[in-house]
């Protein structure tokens, strides 16, 4: 299923219904549910979209009820349930109240379990499968911002941190940083300072064993632009960081943070190498 000026799926029952009809009179396909996107349908949770994503939702549950009254489910297939699945790292609240309960033999009536629920068609039950890929890594940006927004809902840990370091302070309230837009996520806001360890001078680099992470310190320090290979770094004149300091930088967006780094480093809580992590993104 999709919406209008959404991505790809039905847009309409009647064409639900076509899809579905036409895999059923397939001997290598069986019809066993419906998959949406609902992350498409809005960035934000202010009232308006609180009220289309649920709406859309609902369009999912009346596409599964209608294959299910044309008996297009097909037994024969080995899962032993229906599914339903739901693809967005935004609203999964939203998707798991509107559809892991309600399925009875017509779609309509209630269910035993969240998730898993009897009484289904053909006697099977309906598996609600959230495909929220987001979470994993998480973010400072994007989802944090709507995870505050969205009450009783997990408070997730951001995993992702670009390490970067200062290479030029040309003017007074600005440094350059060592990473771009081919380093850094940028099409869902631009990164945010999250750590400070500055450079000790000396004939050999060394960099303090202690990281600042005091948000208030940190708090007037904003990246206002990516080139390609650069990051601009603002801050109030004499508070900066100088040339050789590391900057830590959380992101916004991990999913177009994963497509431009395939093997990252996994440290402990001494930024000590101890895995790596391969990305097929």
């Amino acid at each position: 299923m999709g919406h209008a000026g959404g991505r790809t799926g039905c847009r309409t029952r009647a064409q639900v219904l076509a899809v579905a009809r036409a895999a059923a009179a397939e001997p290598a396909l069986a019809v066993v549910g419906v998959a949406a996107y609902e992350g498409s349908v809005s960035h934000a949770r202010t009232p308006e979209a609180l009220a289309e994503v649920p709406g859309f939702l609902r369009t999912v549950r009346a596409a599964m009820s209608g294959i299910a009254d044309e008996g297009l489910l097909d037994t024969r297939a080995g899962t032993g349930e229906w599914l339903v699945s739901c693809g967005g790292s935004i609203y999964y609240d939203i998707v798991a109240r509107e559809l892991a309960h309600g399925w009875g033999g017509n779609g309509a009536a209630p269910g035993r379990q969240p998730g898993l629920t009897q009484n289904t068609p053909n006697g099977r039950p309906v598996r609600l499968l959230l495909r929220s890929g987001a979470y994993s890594s998480h973010d400072d940006g994007l989802y944090a911002r709507l995870a505050r927004e969205a009450p009783g809902t997990p408070r997730l840990a951001p995993a992702i941190e670009v390490w970067t370091q200062v290479i030029s302070t040309p003017e007074e309230g600005l440094a350059l940083l060592d990473a771009g837009r081919r380093d850094l996520p940028f099409d869902e806001g631009l990164p945010v300072p999250l750590a400070h360890r500055p450079r000790h001078a000396g004939a050999r680099d060394a960099w303090a064993r202690t990281t600042t992470r005091d948000a208030e310190s940190l708090s007037h320090w904003r990246i206002t632009a990516l080139n390609d290979q650069h990051a601009f770094l603002r801050f109030p004149p004499g508070s900066g960081p100088r040339v050789g300091d590391l900057l830590a930088l959380g992101i916004s967006h991990p999913c177009t943070a994963h497509d431009k780094w395939q093997l990252v480093p996994v440290v402990d809580d001494d930024y000590r190498v101890v895995d790596t992590a391969r990305c097929f993104f």
